[in-house]
């Protein structure tokens, strides 16, 4: 019988396709499903990873958040909005939605120094209990159509070939640079990508 394992060698097994105790889990939720969550459990929003069993320690960039005028959409640190009445994750803003133009757009900082602030105390914390994964929530192709459009991305692919790699030249220029700060960090194994091993 094998000596239970801590949930970062747990994974860290699972990855590398070792032998575990058990596999490991992770349950992800949105906002009201969090809200329906902690009245069910009864316990506070940063009790219910542990409680879930969760494997991965997500984190996140730290960025002032911004919403519309009326408050029904939320833009990310990219600039791309996201419906607040809806369940999940609808895009209602595309900001190069009329213009395929790269220069002058206000392109978020990858050197920000209070950009991998939350992830620093949520590393801090934790103390190596969990497997630290950046979240990128969206990293090439999804990223492109958040800033320019789903059709007008597809369109682009016909017609544009030159500006579509343009844009994902640009994109990963920033990403590759946010996750060398996550490597500093001391994020584990340097797992990077869409949906960050949750399902």
């Amino acid at each position: 019988m094998m000596i239970p394992l801590s949930k970062k060698e747990r994974m860290r097994r699972a990855l590398g396709r070792q032998p575990v105790d058990r596999l490991p889990v992770q349950t992800n939720y949105t906002r009201v499903m969090e809200r329906k969550l902690i009245e069910h459990f009864k316990v506070p929003a940063d009790e219910l990873p542990e409680l879930l069993d969760n494997h991965l320690l997500r984190l996140d960039l730290t960025f002032p958040k911004r919403l519309s005028a009326n408050g029904t959409v939320s833009y990310d640190w990219w600039g791309a909005g996201w419906d607040t009445e809806t369940e999940g994750y609808w895009h209602s803003h595309a900001p190069l939605a009329n213009s395929t133009a790269l220069k002058g757009f206000p392109w978020p900082d990858p050197q920000d120094p209070r950009l991998l602030d939350g992830a620093a105390i949520a590393l801090a914390k934790d103390h190596g209990a969990h497997f630290a994964a950046p979240n990128f929530g969206m990293c090439l192709f999804e990223r492109h159509w958040s800033l320019r459009g789903f059709d007008a991305t597809l369109m682009d692919l016909v017609d544009d070939r030159a500006g579509v790699i343009a844009l994902l030249d640009r994109i990963t220029e920033i990403q590759v640079a946010v996750a060398r700060r996550f490597v500093a960090l001391g994020v584990d194994g340097g797992y990077f990508g869409d949906d960050y091993g949750a399902q």
